[in-house]
């Protein structure tokens, strides 16, 4: 995988994983954190609000809106996975491979055809099946996720066992 453009995470995304590994704790990343690096260099977008200062007087503050990741289409939602799973590598807490198939199987079921007489999957079923993906690992990896003594990843060693859970 070449790590560039749409592929290269931004430092925030970096960040939320890393935190995780300071944590020693697995927790969901959302698709919409999942940014790219180019949208990071353009800069924050400054949302002005209005809210009372220590004195009780209401004045406008700008407040910093991080970006969100482009979720468009269906290629864009795939970079979004990739650049998370790439970011979930460097951090040491799961293996690209292990997230990849996640993605993978999450991409299959959502470009499926339906049975007869069954309608076609939709982005929040997909969604949702992430996000249980990762309330089900957290729940494996209870004991941290960092890598153990063998030299195994918890996420990895996990993986397998929640893409067969029939719950998932």
């Amino acid at each position: 995988v070449r790590i560039e453009a749409d592929l290269e995470p931004s430092h925030r995304l970096q960040d939320l994983c890393f935190q995780q590994y300071d944590k020693n704790q697995v927790e969901y990343v959302s698709w919409s954190d999942s940014t790219k690096r180019e949208s990071e260099l353009e800069g924050t977008r400054v949302d002005k609000s209005w809210k009372p200062d220590a004195n009780g007087i209401i004045r406008e503050f700008a407040v910093d809106v991080p970006h969100k990741a482009a979720l468009q289409s269906d290629f864009l939602l795939a970079c979004s996975l990739k650049r998370r799973a790439i970011a979930y590598e460097m951090a040491d807490i799961a293996s690209f491979e292990s997230l990849e198939a996640l993605t993978n199987l999450l991409m299959q079921e959502y470009i499926r055809d339906p049975p007869v007489g069954y309608s076609k999957i939709t982005l929040e079923q997909v969604h949702r099946a992430d996000r249980e993906a990762f309330r089900k690992l957290s729940t494996l990896c209870r004991h941290g996720g960092r890598r153990q003594p063998d030299g195994l990843r918890p996420i990895d060693v996990q993986m397998p066992v929640v893409l067969v859970d029939p719950t998932f």
